[in-house]
């Protein structure tokens, strides 16, 4: 085993015991781009599962905004890029959300790992092995070596979105909406970066891939604008929602119950109840983020425009 001698990026070293010693192939000539697949899974819980005894995968460093941790000296092989991309190929895993935080992060380290093995092209791990890692990363790597580089990254072209160019590759099989043509959001109930781009891209908030206080802020006065103070007094106590960033209880039971009462089918579809009455309120308007609820909002995004600050309507 080679002690790892972590680079300036590095923000903390955990060692794992999955890895080849040596790169009797020759030294570094390529940096490999990974993600780690599920949206929602934490920097630490990455590092954990590459660090697994008996485990059969690895790389050199997860990276996301959370910090950057070694795992594998770059002196040795991580598995994480089959026979070919093993030998000289260092392993970066990076977080799917894809974040602004993110690409700074993971651009950072491979200013660090070019300052020390000299100028390393970047392949996504795709270039290796059939595989469809490293996902939305894959499209953004000349934008990423840019940004490795200390340049600005380049613009999105005048046919290309911003949101489209941050969250996903552009092709001709990309669905689009039909209300203001932005890049469709796969309804899995899961709020990962692509669900917040396009939340606070709806709201007016910009198109970062994580939520915002403003975002919030935005989405709380929608909803007081489409249900009655009556109906908020009786959902949460109180007239109207407060306008305080935080997505909370209140806040949620009021958009279950005016989205389960403006789309029953879309309810339906997601695994609610077919009508919103007194015998199924609470298989509904719960007040709970849960997997049923996010497929409702990504519904209603796909069918929204942006910077309208409204769902489903300019």
């Amino acid at each position: 085993m080679t002690t790892i001698a972590p680079n300036r990026a590095v923000t903390a070293v955990r060692q794992s015991p999955n890895y080849s010693a040596g790169r009797p192939a020759g030294a570094p000539n390529t940096i490999t781009i990974h993600w780690w697949g599920s949206y929602g899974q934490s920097h630490d819980g990455v590092v954990n599962y590459l660090c697994r005894q008996g485990g059969n995968s690895s790389a050199h460093y997860v990276a996301s905004s959370q910090g950057v941790t070694q795992l594998v000296s770059d002196r040795d092989r991580a598995w994480h890029a089959g026979a070919l991309g093993n030998p000289r190929s260092i392993g970066i895993e990076c977080r799917p959300e894809m974040s602004d935080a993110d690409f700074a992060m993971v651009a950072k380290l491979i200013a660090a790992i070019r300052a020390e093995h000299g100028d390393l092209p970047l392949r996504g791990h795709k270039d290796w092995m059939a595989t469809q890692c490293p996902g939305t990363w894959y499209a953004q790597l000349a934008r990423l070596d840019q940004l490795a580089r200390g340049q600005k990254a380049s613009a999105a072209s005048a046919n290309t979105t911003a949101l489209q160019a941050q969250t996903a590759p552009a092709t001709k099989a990309a669905k689009l909406t039909a209300t203001d043509r932005q890049l469709m959001l796969d309804v899995d109930g899961i709020p990962g970066g692509h669900t917040y781009a396009r939340l606070n891209q709806v709201m007016g908030t910009g198109t970062k891939g994580s939520p915002s206080e403003a975002m919030w802020k935005k989405f709380q006065l929608f909803l007081n604008t489409v249900v009655s103070s009556k109906d908020i007094r009786n959902l949460t106590g109180a007239p109207s929602l407060d306008a305080d960033g935080i997505a909370g209880a209140k806040t949620w039971k009021t958009f279950q119950y005016w989205s389960g009462n403006v789309k029953p089918a879309w309810m339906a579809q997601v695994g609610g109840p077919s009508k919103l009455t007194g015998a199924t309120w609470n298989q509904w308007v719960d007040g709970v983020a849960g997997v049923k609820t996010w497929k409702m909002l990504q519904h209603c995004l796909n069918s929204s425009y942006a910077n309208s600050g409204k769902l489903l309507s300019k």
